[in-house]
């Protein structure tokens, strides 16, 4: 079995996006399934007038990663339609779906708080040719996409209903909360100090 993987370099950088602009898990996910359907229908000969069907399983709790494959289709002209109106079928299986947070610090000394992300979607894939049943392409494709958010921001980007887009986040260190007050203490001593000093 061949494998693939990918980088989805989607146009966003956490630490510059505006809140309206973040992402949030649930479009991450259809990017990434996006990025893997350009890649499958990139390799995959059917012709220009012929229609394909997308499944992806498992069927029902999956329904948010089919509309990006199919966006992928029909990118490169093709008709998504149902069997038997298709003569191409296109079978994705969910292998993985996940999402991390890690690294959980300020951005900068007294900055806000930010956490890395990362979400990786695994799709076990099958195209076969209908009219011959013969089966053009089989492969694991895996794309994963990265970037920072702020910590607030983490509820927000998952969806409440899909468990695939929640993600847990790590444990804060005992270094970073244990510092951060003696850090304040000792800044505000030190312009108090500083102050004194000056006027006398």
């Amino acid at each position: 079995m061949l494998a693939g993987a990918l980088t989805c370099a989607l146009p966003l950088h956490a630490q510059e996006a505006t809140e309206a602009e973040q992402l949030s898990n649930l479009r991450v996910y259809q990017a990434l399934a996006g990025e893997i359907g350009d890649s499958v229908f990139a390799i995959v000969a059917i012709p220009d007038t012929a229609a394909v069907a997308i499944h992806v399983e498992p069927e029902g709790s999956s329904w948010y990663i089919e509309e990006g494959i199919a966006a992928a289709a029909r990118r490169i002209g093709r008709t998504v339609a149902e069997v038997p109106r298709a003569s191409y079928e296109g079978r994705f299986g969910v292998t993985l779906a996940g999402v991390e947070y890690f690294d959980i610090r300020r951005d900068g000394l007294f900055g806000s708080r930010i956490v890395d992300r990362s979400v990786t979607l695994i799709l076990n894939v099958r195209v076969v040719d209908l009219t011959t049943g013969n089966v053009m392409l089989r492969q694991e494709r895996q794309a994963t996409y990265r970037d920072v958010l702020m910590l607030d921001d983490v509820t927000r980007v998952e969806h409440a209903n899909l468990p695939e887009t929640h993600g847990e986040l790590p444990a804060e260190g005992f270094f970073s909360s244990a510092v951060e007050p003696v850090l304040v203490v000792a800044a505000v001593a030190l312009a108090v100090f500083l102050l004194f000093t000056v006027r006398s």
